[in-house]
């Protein structure tokens, strides 16, 4: 299975390593649809953008997806630095928005309370960040064994070790690659997609995946 991650779907900021314009999401999406058993799309931290632009592309095109959110920031005003210019106020997704596309072929997953370095965390500051955002996805969600999202993709042992003891049915990383059966379900690859890439070198990777 060939796991893509993004993170932005916007013409509101520059295309980048984290931002892909709506239209060439588009592009790529048609071309996903296409093999979209072999696929899984993701979504990285809860963006509104996700709901605004994305959502909208994957519903028409009749693709699920999985975001991964930042539990502490649905439905706050808190913005990233990075991203203090896009234009709306309300830079994470609320709760009407997620059950709304929890309801039409988006999944949900966790990506921490705060999205920090977990990996830079004692045991009981990287219990609270993982812990948290599952009882958040069971509580508003009813998500009983979500999966998770290792922010910056970053885990060891350690990490990797209280996520499985919290009840969370896999969890994703950054590491490129392909996910086989036969590989650990708490170290899945995923494919990042950069706002820059051609859709000439999107068709590229996936003839070589497949």
């Amino acid at each position: 299975m060939i796991v893509l991650a993004y993170h932005r779907v916007n013409d509101a900021l520059p295309a980048g390593e984290f931002v892909v314009p709506v239209a060439r999401f588009r592009e790529q999406m048609e071309l996903v649809a296409e093999k979209a058993d072999q696929v899984l799309v993701t979504l990285d931290d809860g963006y509104r953008d996700n709901y605004l632009f994305a959502y909208p592309v994957l519903k028409d095109l009749g693709l699920k997806a999985t975001i991964f959110l930042t539990t502490d920031y649905i439905g706050t005003d808190h913005k990233r630095k990075r991203y203090k210019d896009v234009p709306w106020k309300r830079d994470y997704l609320d709760l009407e928005e997620i059950r709304e596309m929890a309801a039409n072929g988006i999944s949900f997953g966790a990506h921490s309370a705060t999205h920090p370095h977990l990996t830079r965390l004692d045991v009981e500051e990287a219990e609270n960040e993982i812990i948290s955002s599952k009882d958040f996805l069971r509580g508003y969600l009813s998500v009983e064994r979500p999966s998770f999202c290792y922010p910056y993709g970053e885990f060891d042992d350690r990490i990797k070790r209280i996520v499985k003891e919290a009840g969370f049915s896999s969890a994703y990383t950054l590491r490129p690659g392909i996910y086989r059966p036969q590989d650990d379900p708490f170290e899945i690859p995923r494919i990042g997609v950069s706002g820059t890439i051609t859709l000439k070198d999107f068709q590229k990777l996936f003839s070589r995946a497949f």
